[in-house]
């Protein structure tokens, strides 16, 4: 891990193929929300233009000008023509009058009114003497009245600047029956959805570029520079708890793709445990819902398939989630640690039992021995029966450390699902009784510095990370070559009620399996690699 730090915050080259299919994967994950963004941004934009709307209404009238000037008497030979210049000259003086003060005292005094209720605007038509003036007004009356006004006094202001000038109506003024500024929802919804669609899409392009997760194999050894034990895929099961199974069902395909790889991940788990002599194996994870807990059941399970004479024990230590020993409290193969170490506490009535009064009279490695005993062909699960506000008390008292002690020297594997390293410092405390860590990632999901944080804090304290597993992972949307199976995985409920982040239950295929067939497949398996 020595060059994890200088990982940390190279910038990649970019790459424009990854780029896009990053792009594409957010959009499909997160299409839903630009859809309901592009209606939310409708709905309120159309509501506030009908609460806003005022309507207006627009009166016109189209004219000739004919003045006495030098220009027109030049002109008078060949009668009332358009004359370039003189038109040229009226285009600029008539708007500035119409503007002016003098000109709105005047239809004021024309108008007997106050102020003047409309707007005035004056267009002249290209290459020729003809102009159209228009009022708008938000009442119809008014703008008629206002036009009127105007085509009838602009000449008394008109002869102080270009002589006398006298229009002559080529269109005459008529009261609107229609505003002029009918609102187009139409419009607003292709306004609406282009604004939208180019935000979602800065959005998107933005997040692709400093997501900066984990996704394939090579990530392992260049951005965290961690060896990639094996790739899991990505596999559905149901949603409601006690609907779905605990193991992948392996009569499905996707089943027995994801049984072959925990096998694969078992066998290289097996044989790092052996070159490295790690008795006592800690499954974590960054964040939550990477499905840690998932790899660390599945994995006791196929390492006492492979290994059928050794003794291999799975400890739920995420005592404030809990989600190993949920999904297996009623199995034959469960144990109750604080039955086991004595704890006082209000136990559930079904564990009232000779078999329990019986098991809390003896000392914890006969304890510990005797379930061995009892299930000779499965491995054993120690687990809470409720979640603890307090794990670090539990973590570092003394029983805790009396029985690690007595199951290191009775179990030849043992695995400890962990919480997540950085969401609680449980971990750390976790990682004393370890002699090795394995790091669950989920493809695409946690950024890479959270990941090499949460690694470098670990490795702090001794413990030896043999290596990480790619968790979920899905079929690339642009490389169908890199296929690991585009398979559903899991659920996730709560983290519970602590504060914590989303931190799921987990369940895969059927308990009851053939174990005759699976120890002859995986022994099979073994030899061949």
């Amino acid at each position: 891990m020595s060059n994890m730090n200088s990982n940390r915050y190279n910038d990649d080259v970019l790459d424009l193929h990854v780029l896009l299919r990053d792009v594409l994967k957010i959009f499909k994950r997160a299409w839903w929300i630009c859809v309901s963004a592009f209606v939310a941004v409708s709905v309120i934009f159309c509501a506030y233009q009908k609460y806003t709307y005022v309507p207006t209404y627009e009166s016109k009238a189209s004219f000739t000008v004919n003045t006495t000037t030098s220009y027109a008497e030049i002109a008078a030979s060949y009668g009332f023509y358009y004359d370039s210049a003189n038109a040229e000259q009226m285009a600029k003086v008539l708007p500035y009058i119409l503007k002016s003060s003098v000109f709105n005292e005047i239809l004021k005094e024309e108008l007997g009114e106050e102020r003047i209720n409309g707007t005035i605007s004056l267009n002249a038509i290209k290459n020729s003497n003809l102009f159209s003036i228009s009022v708008v007004s938000q009442n119809p009356d008014d703008a008629k009245a206002i036009l009127d006004a105007a085509v009838k006094r602009l000449p008394d202001v008109s002869r102080y600047v270009i002589g006398e000038t006298k229009l002559n109506i080529v269109q005459p003024s008529s009261v609107p029956t229609q505003p002029n500024n009918r609102i187009s929802y139409l419009k607003s919804v292709i306004i609406c959805f282009a604004i939208t669609f180019i935000a979602s899409l800065l959005i998107i392009i933005i997040f692709a570029l400093f997501r900066k997760t984990i996704q394939t194999e090579q990530d392992f050894n260049d951005k965290l520079n961690m060896n990639c034990m094996g790739i899991i895929p990505y596999i559905k099961v149901g949603k409601k708890r006690g609907s779905h199974p605990i193991y992948a069902d392996e009569s499905t395909e996707n089943g027995k793709r994801y049984s072959e790889s925990m096998k694969a991940l078992s066998l290289k788990v097996v044989r790092s445990m052996q070159k490295t002599d790690t008795k006592v194996l800690m499954v974590t994870a960054a964040l939550a819902n990477e499905g840690k807990s998932s790899v660390a059941i599945n994995l006791a399970r196929y390492i006492k398939a492979g290994n059928p004479n050794k003794k291999v024990a799975l400890i739920d230590l995420d005592l404030r989630k809990l989600s190993v020993s949920r999904e297996l409290e009623n199995k034959k193969n469960y144990c109750s640690l604080s039955r086991l170490l004595g704890e006082t506490r209000t136990v559930k009535k079904r564990f009232i039992d000779n078999k329990v009064l019986r098991v809390q009279s003896e000392s914890c490695d006969k304890k510990i021995k005797r379930l061995f005993n009892e299930n000779p062909k499965d491995f054993v699960v120690f687990g809470s029966d409720a979640p603890s506000k307090s794990p670090e008390k539990k973590l570092n008292d003394e029983k805790m450390y009396d029985f690690m002690k007595e199951l290191r020297a009775i179990a030849d594997y043992v695995i400890i699902d962990s919480p997540p390293c950085a969401i609680t410092t449980d971990p750390l405390l976790i990682s004393e009784y370890s002699d090795g860590i394995l790091f669950v990632i989920r493809q695409d999901s946690t950024h890479r510095w959270t990941i090499l944080d949460c690694i470098n804090n670990i490795s702090t304290r001794g413990c030896n990370i043999i290596g990480g597993v790619l968790n979920a992972a899905k079929e690339s949307i642009l490389d169908p070559g890199y296929s690991y199976g585009y398979y559903g995985y899991g659920r996730y409920g709560k983290y519970g009620k602590y504060g914590y982040r989303s931190y799921g239950g987990y369940g895969y295929g059927k308990y009851d399996y053939d174990e005759a067939t699976e120890k002859n497949n995986y022994q099979a398996l073994s030899q061949g690699a």
